[in-house]
């Protein structure tokens, strides 16, 4: 790929200014520093690999829970 996720995500967001995807970060580098890197780029979210199915459930509840607190 030609873009990071980073990269994209701020390119993302950029584009849809009314209508902001909630867009979840998917890494296998969990440090802090690369937490902070994602949220600054608009990121909602963090997960790191290797990813559990418990850590998704728990990503879509805050999802549900940012839908729910945009309405």
């Amino acid at each position: 790929p030609y873009r990071d996720g980073l990269e994209a995500s701020s390119k993302l967001l950029d584009q849809y200014v009314e209508r902001v995807p909630y867009i979840i970060a998917l890494t296998a580098n969990a440090t802090e520093e690369m937490k902070e890197k994602t949220k600054h780029s608009g990121m909602k979210d963090f997960l790191t690999k290797p990813v559990r199915k418990k850590q998704i459930i728990e990503a879509f509840y805050r999802y549900q829970e940012f839908i729910s607190n945009k309405k």
